[in-house]
């Protein structure tokens, strides 16, 4: 949506930004592209669920077997404009290199949270003329949007979620050959030989949980039944550790 704002001696109107506007890793795509404006954007409110059922004979309507958030999509209306037919194939151009890959998406309404995604559609208008009106569709794997990281020796605050996975906890190990984590009720332990001052890192990255006995991966150290992904911190939890000092602890508030 656009705010507009009178020109001195009733000459017209001037266009400011939206205030829901979009930027692609930490910059707006208008300050990128000559002639480019955003003009709407849909796909930010309510996310359904995939709903998967089971019909079980002489029972009434379906056995509901799991419920899944569906994946969010964005979809981007824009204006692209140019003096000549040559401008509006280098701005396409950027458009088009801007969008690859994974992308970190913010909005200028709410500039603290971000969603990850990937350029999936975009139709394949006809160009008629220099000022062209298209769309492009986002795809949004996970539909919640991620709050910028925090960092504590410990304790654990979340204003939105009610519960999240750390990005990232650091120990300084005791000389000991077991440590146990505590986060609320979850519990991970690892076995090894640990001396005093040694670094353990347990990262959770977007498709795999990395451990580290100081430079030396030591995901073989987690015992039995203790399951990083589902080491879930809660707001008010205190992540501490037993035969180790918790040096830091890196998370994201989320919400859709």
């Amino acid at each position: 949506m656009y705010d507009y704002a009178k020109l001195k001696g009733g000459a017209g109107v001037t266009a400011r930004l939206p205030s829901d506007n979009m930027s692609i890793n930490g910059h707006p795509l208008n300050s990128m592209i000559p002639g480019y404006r955003q003009l709407h954007v849909g796909g930010r409110g309510i996310v359904g669920q995939e709903i998967e059922t089971i019909s079980i004979p002489s029972r009434r309507g379906v056995y509901v077997a799991n419920v899944q958030d569906k994946p969010r999509e964005l979809t981007i209306t824009f204006q692209l404009s140019a003096t000549t037919s040559e401008g509006l194939r280098n701005a396409f151009t950027k458009l088009n290199k801007i969008l690859r890959g994974e992308l970190s998406i913010t909005f200028a309404d709410e500039p603290e949270f971000i969603y990850k995604g990937y350029l999936s559609s975009a139709p394949n208008d006809a160009e008629k003329s220099l000022t062209i009106v298209s769309s492009f569709v986002i795809l949004v794997p996970d539909p919640f949007k991620q709050g910028k990281l925090k960092f504590s020796n410990g304790l654990i605050t979340l204003a939105n979620a009610d519960k999240v996975l750390p990005d990232k906890i650091v120990l300084s190990t005791n000389s000991a050959s077991e440590i146990e984590i505590t986060a609320g009720d979850e519990r991970m332990k690892l076995k090894g030989h640990y001396g005093s001052g040694d670094k353990i890192t347990i990262e959770w990255l977007d498709d795999e949980v990395v451990i580290k006995h100081n430079n030396n991966l030591a995901l073989s150290n987690l015992l039995h039944l203790s399951v990083p992904e589902e080491f879930y911190v809660r707001n008010g939890d205190t992540v501490s550790a037993i035969n180790a000092a918790v040096d830091r602890v890196e998370w994201r508030d989320e919400q859709l």
